[in-house]
């Protein structure tokens, strides 16, 4: 991890302690009390995406992300039902942007670090389009149409 380089930001602060720290409880697999807020913007064709998928789940949005992120590291098992929506959305709907705070424990905002880091993905909110797209099997974008279910 570098330090955190932005104006007001201390160079070498204790936030790059607390990293290391939380990097080796995610690695040993360490419990991690409390939670910390993630602030997001994402297109609003995306915050309907994640609000239709969790209600549909019957989650608040940021426990089905959190879900969503245990899928792919920890293989938790769960598919999306057969007959759920496919969604349509105008220019407008991806190009406004909307902000969300996300509430994660700190070991799932080391793990999902490190998987956004693996993955080559500059920012929590793309990492979150991403996962939306191939949850709903259009992992090459919403303008194109859904593959569908075999």
């Amino acid at each position: 991890m570098t330090s955190d380089k932005r104006p007001g930001r201390p160079h070498g602060s204790t936030n790059d302690a607390r990293k290391k720290e939380l990097e080796k409880k995610a690695r040993d697999g360490s419990q991690i009390d409390g939670t910390e807020p993630v602030v997001v913007r994402m297109p609003v064709a995306y915050m309907k995406i994640l609000e239709t998928e969790s209600a549909l789940m019957g989650l608040r949005r940021g426990a089905f992300l959190n879900l969503l992120l245990r899928r792919k590291l920890d293989g938790v098992q769960f598919e999306r039902a057969p007959g759920s929506p496919e969604y349509r959305f105008t220019e407008e709907e991806f190009t406004e942007w909307k902000p969300w705070t996300w509430y994660m424990a700190p070991l799932d905002r080391v793990r999902l670090e490190i998987d956004k880091n693996t993955d080559g993905v500059g920012t929590i909110g793309v990492w979150i389009t991403q996962t939306l797209k191939a949850w709903i099997g259009q992992p090459v974008g919403l303008r194109e149409p859904a593959r569908k279910r075999k």
